[in-house]
């Protein structure tokens, strides 16, 4: 029998993807936080499977309070029911380096990824083995304004940058990305399997950012200056180790499907501009 999944976070890019994917293979329901607090614990006790996609943009920018971190507030009500409750961290936990696992030495660097690791250590007090948590890697695809954007990542600074006619020139700096689809079809298999316990979400494998940059361009035909990354600029390097996730979920992910998704979206984006 497929587990029940109630998603928190009815206006996010990552949950409304992933919510149009969970829907068709069994019983989902997508619901604001606002709504979920006014839920009675006899009709959350109908899930087997809770995650949360909101965010407050203080728990993003500034240091933590438990009165922005949502997540915990979640746990609290449900922390009597036998629930699993699964919790997006994010890769900037860890210490830049190559090949990252689990188990590598922590360096939250901004109050997002600080806030993010606190939150984790509090989840485990609260909720024990009903909790996997997720430390997701840079996410490509693109969202709709009406879907939030108090978080920016990678892809949001490409078109920023691509609406004042520029790119910006890397050399060997390079990340670990997925797409939309990739990680809506991960987050199935993990909701299938009901894992618990800490797992990275990643390609694991290294991307070099002009490379997907390239990939992203491919059907911008207008012309562009490149403009050199200038010294605030984010010039972290990392790759991390996905072997558990992969061995859990049986699951092979592939450069190639990156490179497909980045090229539909620049397919997508130019060609509605053109």
């Amino acid at each position: 029998m497929y587990p029940s999944v109630l998603i928190i976070g009815k206006n996010s890019f990552i949950g409304k993807n992933f919510f149009n994917k969970c829907k068709t293979k069994r019983p989902t329901k997508l619901i604001n936080f606002k709504n979920f607090f006014k839920m009675k614990k006899r009709n959350l006790a109908n899930f087997n499977i809770i995650i949360n996609f909101s965010i407050s943009e203080k728990y993003v920018n500034n240091k933590y309070s438990s009165v922005n971190d949502i997540d915990c507030k979640i746990a609290e009500k449900i922390k009597d029911l036998n629930i699993l409750y699964i919790f997006l961290s994010t890769r900037k936990v860890y210490k830049n380096n190559e090949n990252i696992d689990e188990n590598n030495s922590k360096k939250p660097s901004d109050n997002y990824s600080k806030n993010k690791l606190i939150s984790e250590k509090k989840l485990k007090k609260i909720l024990n083995q009903n909790l996997l948590v997720l430390r997701i890697s840079n996410v490509i695809g693109i969202k709709k304004r009406r879907l939030s954007r108090i978080h920016k990542t990678f892809i949001d600074y490409y078109f920023e940058n691509i609406k004042k006619g520029q790119i910006i020139k890397f050399n060997k700096e390079f990340k670990d990305f997925l797409g939309i689809g990739q990680l809506t079809i991960i987050l199935d298999k993990i909701v299938e399997k009901q894992l618990n316990g800490i797992y990275n979400v990643s390609l694991g494998k290294k991307v070099y950012i002009k490379e997907i940059i390239g990939w992203l361009n491919t059907y911008n035909y207008s012309d562009v200056k490149y403009v050199n990354l200038n010294k605030k600029q984010n010039r972290d390097n990392f790759t991390l180790n996905n072997k558990k996730l992969v061995n859990a979920i049986n699951m092979k992910i592939y450069k190639k499907d990156l490179k497909k998704e980045c090229k539909l979206i620049s397919k997508g984006y130019f060609k509605n501009k053109s």
